[in-house]
């Protein structure tokens, strides 16, 4: 067999999982929307098949023996949990039965079914600059799950392992189970001890989360942007009311554009720590501005 001739290993496969809705629905148009813009581009070009979804297969809504196949053989398994649809939840229960890779994503204001706070969603809409960034959050999270199997820890999937280690008979197996217990105990009591005020103008602000002691670093870089946010919004607002003022006393166009330029500056740098355009319209409309602080 010539080189020409040698077959390539077959692609890797991904289900996706998502709110499919009745035709014309808001649900099915905004599942269409984030697997074609999104989920396909990016699985497609990291070395994956296009990827298939329940209603490619069989009517929505219905899980059959093919999907519970898919859910637990592919590669790669991604879950919309927006809408809070029952059938998805079914659906990544199985898949965290079978303790094999899942991404969670959901749509920006849509708040997770579950509590699986250890399992990062990527959080998301459908707007330019929300998908570009929903799309490096997906990429970063395959290339993830690819240079380490053992990310994919799940309640469903470390009860079992848990259960299978304590019922090996072996007592080194054991006291593995009973330290993985206990790691997971301190790390939800870190959790709820060091659980952040979430900032209401961070956008995609993710819920603090410790899976282990050793993700405190990122918790703690994220405390800091949260800070940062409320000193842009108090010099945002202070700013306003400067500009208010100066036009009112009718200063000169020179000072005028000088606190302009500065109002703007505040305003990338808010942009930059992921607050939205929608959120900062808000902050710029002086009644409702001042009414929230």
């Amino acid at each position: 067999m010539t080189s020409k001739e040698v077959e390539e290993p077959p692609k890797k496969t991904c289900f996706v999982i998502c709110p499919i809705g009745d035709d014309g629905s808001p649900e099915r148009q905004w599942s269409n929307d984030v697997l074609d813009c999104i989920i396909t581009p990016v699985v497609e070009k990291m070395g994956y098949q296009k990827p298939i979804r329940a209603d490619h297969i069989n009517e929505s809504g219905i899980i059959t023996r093919q999907i519970v196949d898919l859910l637990i053989d592919s590669d790669l398994v991604i879950a919309d949990l927006s809408f809070r649809n029952p059938n998805v939840c079914y659906e990544l229960a199985v898949r965290h039965v079978a303790k094999k890779p899942f991404i969670h994503m959901i749509k920006t204001g849509h708040k997770i079914p579950f509590d699986n706070a250890s399992n990062r969603a990527i959080t998301f809409d459908i707007d330019i600059r929300s998908a570009n960034k929903a799309m490096e959050e997906l990429k970063s999270h395959i290339l993830s799950i690819e240079s380490d199997k053992n990310i994919t820890d799940n309640p469903i999937g470390t009860a079992l392992t848990l259960r299978e280690l304590r019922s090996s008979g072996d007592p080194s197996q054991t006291i593995s189970a009973d330290m993985m217990d206990a790691i997971q105990t301190l790390s939800a009591e870190v959790r709820q001890a060091i659980k952040p005020r979430l900032n209401p103008y961070r956008r995609d602000y993710p819920v603090a989360e410790v899976d282990n002691l050793w993700m405190l670093p990122a918790l703690l870089e994220r405390t800091r942007d949260e800070k940062q946010i409320s000193i842009l919004v108090k010099q945002l607002r202070d700013i306003i009311l400067q500009l208010r003022n100066l036009k009112t006393e009718k200063a000169s166009k020179k000072v005028i554009f000088i606190a302009e330029g500065r109002r703007l500056e505040i305003i990338n740098q808010l942009k930059e720590l992921g607050v939205s355009n929608t959120e900062i319209s808000k902050l710029l409309n002086n009644e409702g501005f001042f009414n929230d602080f």
